[in-house]
C-alpha cells in the first residue's frame, strides 16, 4: 500500500509535455503557489560580464515558460516588462532580483490549439540577444516564432531534466539560465 502512495506523488510531480494555447496565460499550478520556494532569481554580475537566470525549482522553470509560450499565442506580445514583485508570469521573483525586458522585433502570427513539448532541446531553434542596464536585462528576439521557440525550450529542459544548466553567448556578457534540481 504505501508503494502506491509514493508512485500517486512521484506521478503528481511529473510536468505535462502536452501545453494548452488557449489557456489562461496566468494559470499558476496551486503547488507553485503554495510553496515560497519556487523562485525566479536573477542576477547581474559586472565583474564577471555574467547574468544568471536562476529558477529554484524545475516547476517554477515551467510556469514561467507556459505563461510566456500563452501569452505569446493569445495576446499580440512585441515588449514585456517583468518587474521583481510577488508573483509575475507564474513565477515569483526572489528579493532583490533584477528585473526582465523581453524586446520582441517582428510580431508574428502563430495559430497553433495545442502543442507537445519534444525531449530533445535542439529541436528548438531560436536567436536570442541579450543586453543588461542596471539591475536589468533585455532578451531580444527577431520575432515571434524565436521567442516561441525559446518559451518552448525552457519548457523541454524543465519537462526532461536532461540538462539544468544552459549558456548564450552575447557580444559582452554570457547568460546562465538553470534550475536548481534539489525540489523540498
Amino acid at each position: 500500500m504505501n508503494n502506491g502512495v509514493v508512485r500517486e506523488k512521484e506521478n503528481k510531480s511529473v510536468l505535462p509535455n502536452k501545453i494548452y494555447i488557449k489557456d489562461d496565460p496566468l494559470t499558476i499550478d496551486d503547488e507553485l503557489m503554495g510553496h515560497e520556494y519556487h523562485k525566479l532569481d536573477i542576477k547581474i554580475l559586472e565583474d564577471k560580464k555574467l547574468v544568471v537566470l536562476g529558477f529554484t525549482t524545475n516547476l517554477a522553470m515551467y510556469y514561467f515558460a507556459k505563461n510566456i509560450l500563452t501569452s505569446s499565442y493569445n495576446e499580440r506580445v512585441s515588449y514585456l516588462e517583468l518587474f521583481p514583485y510577488d508573483t509575475v508570469n507564474g513565477v515569483r521573483f526572489a528579493k532583490n532580483s533584477a528585473q526582465l525586458c523581453i524586446d520582441i522585433e517582428k510580431f508574428i502570427k502563430m495559430d497553433e490549439a495545442e502543442c507537445y513539448i519534444v525531449d530533445d532541446m535542439g529541436e528548438y531553434k531560436f536567436e536570442l540577444d541579450f543586453k543588461t542596464f542596471y539591475q536589468s536585462v533585455t532578451f531580444y528576439f527577431p520575432n515571434t516564432e524565436d521567442y516561441i521557440n525559446f518559451a518552448k525550450y525552457l519548457l523541454s529542459m524543465s519537462i526532461y531534466n536532461r540538462k539544468n544548466r544552459v549558456k548564450f553567448y552575447s557580444e559582452d556578457y554570457t547568460l546562465i539560465l538553470q534550475y536548481s534540481r534539489f525540489v523540498i
